[in-house]
């Protein structure tokens, strides 16, 4: 999965390559819901070959079938971590109460949830996030599980 290390994605094509986050963001996943594909690509793209500069504009002039594969292929990712949600809330709890993982089966998610903990404040808050940009540059998956570990400190709080 690599969750943490922010990896990218190198796409290529007859007509150049491209290279994406590895992972939906927080604003690709809004323009996709509103129907905005073009718009959600943009959000994932880091550089490409072409001259001009990643934008909205521009990513609207790739062929369709390119900017579909990407997407798919993205979108496919973030609904494998979205599968495991249940188990990500259930980790969450275990890494708000301090416990340690007894099944290594689920490492690589407990150790994500670790990761991320420090991005909140104990008020239960964002302190920072855990990638450069604001909310909307955000690795989705990683939004996911700062929200249930979010979750499960304000139930623990709430005791």
């Amino acid at each position: 999965m690599g969750l943490r290390e922010g990896l990218k994605m190198l796409h290529e094509f007859e007509e150049g390559w491209i290279e994406t986050k590895d992972s939906l963001t927080v604003g690709a996943l809004i323009a996709l819901r509103k129907g905005r594909a073009v718009k959600a690509l943009s959000y994932c793209i880091v550089s490409w070959s072409e001259d001009d500069p990643v934008n909205e504009h521009n990513v609207g002039r790739l062929k369709a079938h390119i900017g579909d594969k990407i997407l798919r292929k993205l979108l496919g990712e973030y609904n494998k971590i979205l599968a495991q949600k249940s188990k990500i809330d259930d980790l969450a709890r275990l890494v708000s109460e301090g416990l340690r993982l007894a099944d290594p089966t689920d490492l690589e998610l407990y150790e994500t949830l670790q990761y991320l903990a420090p991005c909140l404040s104990a008020w239960g808050g964002f302190s920072h996030f855990p990638e450069e940009g604001g909310l909307l540059n955000q690795r989705a998956d990683l939004m996911l599980f700062l929200l249930s570990l979010q979750q499960a400190y304000a139930k623990k709080k709430g005791r």
